[in-house]
């Protein structure tokens, strides 16, 4: 195992076991790991050393077993593939991907964080669909495609009636058999039957981040380990918990064997025999504790380690570790002191406070899991949970306020915290917030997830996010985002920033090594990491701290202590080619092609080039794109390209002379000017004559129609409405058989005066003069008289398209009613029953919130 810190498992239909882990992919075969891992440098190499998801499919060549793995990293690593052992494609590059599924044989399901994306088997795009909230999970149900977000279920094309309640559900998970489907949120489990829409509310208070059927048992990951359970109808019986004190992020189940496989977060892989009695461990060869936090008190060092405790450094230094009697759980997340020198130990049942020899003074907010704590105010401590806002206590340790949802927070995943200028700042899953109690509270960034707040000396305030980057704001405004497309940050994901007092030096943490700056205005850090003896190769929050004019670097099995670094910005000078040799002078309407290059060191890293001509602004040039001029002006010209990578910067210029072309005669300018005035006279002709000619046929046309009104009989529908017609502001026409119905029922539609400006309306000569039987009419009306209906609901309306069109014989008029608000697609349901009991096809999305009525005549 590379490390054991997991996220996600797939058993493929060979027996392979893959284990997607923060340090690279793991393929088990039952007794070795083959591993998948990033290496700056390699070309051969995974994108990013994190991966969040796999998908493998199988197949056998002769005796031969082949496969194909889709690999989604974070930290921008996007989505590659592998092929019998080789990396052969990057599909997509610079996001985050989050979960790959199967759709069916043919479709795979990529998520982008907020956004689903459908590749074919041949790993060609075939289309996007981006929600409002970050998907949790995707599940085919039956033929539906299912998305799981923390606002609720969605879906691309319908959402089955039994799961309508859940809409504004948060969800984390699915799960389905052939009875029930099984919904994970944070307050339970959901098990919905498919015969009756009934539904119930199980394991209540569990946090359910996986739900896996197994035969005839569900097994279920939570932050406390894996339950199994029978399954009955709407409840669970005889469930069993393993492994309480480790959090499940993915399970796996051989229905072969019996075996089932879960990931954890920090403790590697376990597995459950069939008889699950004896659980087996996977874990890294070498210690996988995260230390950080180290803070000092008098005569004593202090360092936080998830899943071991906090370890004492005495006066013999010699580091002890806190007994479990004092701690009652050793996953520890976050650690500060107070002014009165105690220690505040976040974890995850609660805070233990701690004084200065490590005696226990008190235990609060027992039932919390605790990631952020705030001991900078004079004042009070600020505590923030996984899942409930932000809790305040007075130095006497009495609760004096609790800032949740209700007080304006999107989001009660508090992951930093910070007081600054009179104002409480709250690091979120959803952006930061700017909280004054008794005033408004602001949001910032809602798309960011912000580990970390910090402020430097100059009062700009600089947010560290999880996969965008570093953003520095001053009075409320942005001024710098820097991210490793744009600057040479090893990593888009900030797990820490600290701020030396005494001078302007910033050192931050990534999941790539530390870099550092004098001059946050300048985009070229200096970088340190594992090339350089940074220690440990992962730092997590809290993976900085200074102590005795050392920079202590803190994280995966260690630390490293840092003394004098070098802070200069300046950015080393490369050289930049070019392809071939730039002429100094050049023909008139000569076109100029070529190609820019420069030294690259990390060949993982970007690249960027842009260029300007003759002083103008610079553009960016794609990658491996040609510089290309179809021509330039006469006269002097000046190229200027400039070359950006990890390893430094060049810029080039070339100077280019273009010669003067040669004066046309007078005699020939004078001609060509007469024959384009003699041209756009011609045309203005033609094209009168021809709005004249189009208006004595629509003369000739209305006269038809007349004289068919006259000579016909008028008979009244034979039919009553399906719904009321007091809402229509006009008068249906009656004639049993009419020419023209297209354009009456156009102009029906433009009778209403606040429809008119939103009609998008198109037909075919055949359709216009298409002829209807009276029935045929009266269901054209019903149509009509929805979408009409529909309309008058509300002004938010956006359009109205109508395409009429006859093929074969048969007329078809589609209606599209775009942007429909909730009352507007409520009342279109209720008439969905009516109008195919009428043959008129209606299909609804909720998620585009649009409508299309489908009136089709047959011979």
């Amino acid at each position: 195992m590379p490390t054991n810190r997991t996220s996600a498992l797939f058993y493929d239909s060979h027996g392979y076991l893959w284990i997607a882990t923060y340090n690279g992919l793991a393929r088990y075969n039952g007794k070795n790991f083959n591993l998948f891992q990033s290496s700056p440098g390699s070309v051969e190499s995974l994108n990013s050393s994190q991966v969040n998801a796999v998908y493998v499919s199988t197949s056998l060549s002769g005796q031969t077993p082949s496969y194909t793995a889709w690999v989604g990293m974070n930290n921008d690593g996007g989505l590659q593939i592998i092929e019998n052992g080789k990396i052969t494609k990057t599909l997509l590059d610079g996001v985050t991907v989050t979960d790959i599924k199967k759709i069916n044989d043919t479709q795979i399901a990529v998520v982008l964080e907020d956004k689903l994306v459908i590749f074919n088997s041949n790993f060609k795009k075939e289309n996007s669909y981006s929600f409002e909230e970050s998907i949790n999970s995707v599940q085919m149900f039956g033929t539906d495609l299912i998305v799981a977000t923390d606002n609720g279920v969605g879906y691309i094309s319908k959402l089955p009636k039994r799961l309508l309640n859940f809409r504004k559900t948060p969800i984390l998970s699915f799960a389905n058999d052939n009875n029930f489907d099984y919904l994970g949120s944070k307050d339970g489990l959901y098990i919905v039957a498919k015969n009756n829409s009934s539904s119930q509310l199980v394991l209540k208070g569990e946090v359910i981040r996986n739900v896996l059927v197994a035969g005839k048992n569900l097994l279920v990951g939570t932050p406390k380990g894996l339950i199994e359970c029978e399954i009955s109808y709407l409840k669970l019986n005889d469930c069993e918990r393993f492994n309480s004190d480790q959090t499940v992020s993915d399970i796996e189940y051989d229905k072969n064997t019996g075996i089932v496989w879960a990931s954890t977060t920090n403790n590697g892989v376990f597995q459950l025999p069939p008889n699950r009695k004896k659980i087996k461990s996977y874990k890294s060869s070498t210690v996988g504790t995260y230390f950080h936090s180290m803070l000092q008190t008098p005569g004593k060092k202090w360092i936080a380690a998830f899943g071991e405790g906090v370890w004492q450094e005495g006066m013999d230094n010699q580091w002890n570790l806190i007994s479990d009697d004092v701690l009652p759980d050793n996953r520890i997340i976050a650690m500060k002191k107070d002014l009165l020198n105690r220690l505040w130990v976040g974890h995850f049942k609660g805070v233990s406070i701690l004084d200065e020899s490590g005696h226990l003074v008190e235990e609060i907010l027992t039932n919390k899991i605790v990631l952020t704590i705030d001991t900078n105010s004079n004042d009070a401590i600020y505590i923030g949970t996984d899942s409930d806002g932000v809790y305040k206590y007075d130095y006497q340790l009495n609760l004096i306020d609790h800032i949740e949802k209700s007080d304006g927070l999107n989001s009660n995943t508090i992951l930093s915290l910070l007081n600054h200028n009179g104002y409480l700042l709250i690091g979120t899953t959803k952006g930061f917030y700017k909280y004054q109690k008794g005033h408004s509270i602001t949001q910032y960034e809602a798309d960011k997830v912000v580990w970390k707040l910090e402020t430097d000396h100059n009062g700009n305030l600089l947010i560290g996010t999880d996969g965008d980057g570093l953003i520095v704001y001053n009075d409320d405004s942005k001024i710098y985002e820097y991210t490793s497309e744009n600057s040479n940050l090893p990593s888009n994901t900030i797990s820490d920033i600290f701020v030396y007092p005494d001078s302007n030096k910033i050192a931050i943490s990534t999941l790539a090594g530390l870099a550092y700056t004098n001059d946050i205005s300048n985009p070229w850090f200096k970088i340190f990491d594992f090339r350089n003896g940074l220690y440990p190769k992962e730092m997590l929050r809290g993976a900085i701290s200074y102590i005795d004019d050392k920079l202590i670097a803190q994280g995966l099995n260690g630390w490293t202590e840092l003394v004098d670094f070098r802070y200069d910005n300046n950015v080393p000078v490369l050289p930049v080619y070019t392809n071939l040799e730039i002429p100094e002078t050049l023909e008139h309407d000569s076109p100029l092609e070529f190609l820019i290059s420069g030294v690259n060191h990390f060949d993982k890293f970007p690249i960027t080039f842009s260029y300007s001509l003759n002083n103008s602004p610079m553009r960016e040039l794609k990658f491996g794109s040609n510089l290309f001029f179809n021509s330039l002006p006469p006269g002097n010209n000046i190229i200027r390209v400039h070359f950006h990578s990890k390893s430094g910067s060049g810029t080039r210029e070339f100077n280019v002379d273009v010669t003067t072309p040669a004066n046309l005669p007078q005699w020939l300018i004078l001609v060509l000017s007469l024959s384009t005035i003699f041209v756009g006279v011609f045309i203005y002709q033609y094209r009168l004559f021809n709005k004249k000619l189009e208006k004595s046929q629509a003369k000739i046309e209305g006269l038809e129609y007349e004289l068919n009104h006259i000579l016909e009989d008028e008979i009244e529908p034979q039919s009553d409405w399906f719904f009321p017609m007091t809402a229509l502001p006009f008068e249906l026409p009656k004639t049993a058989r009419t020419l023209g119905i297209v354009s009456q029922f156009q102009s029906s539609l433009e009778m209403v005066s606040e429809l008119s400006e939103k009609l998008d309306f198109t037909a075919t000569p055949e359709a216009i003069n298409y002829k209807l039987s009276q029935s045929q009419m009266d269901k054209l009306w019903y149509c009509l008289a929805a979408t009409i209906n529909v309309a008058a609901e509300s002004d938010n309306l956006s359009l109205l398209k109508i395409r009429c069109s006859e093929n074969s014989g048969s007329l078809e008029i589609k209606i599209a009613i775009q942007k429909l608000t909730l009352n507007q697609f409520d009342l279109l349901k209720s008439l969905k029953d009516e109008l195919k009991h009428q043959n008129i096809h209606l299909t609804m999305s909720e998620y585009t919130r649009q409508s299309q009525l489908i009136f089709s005549t047959h011979r």
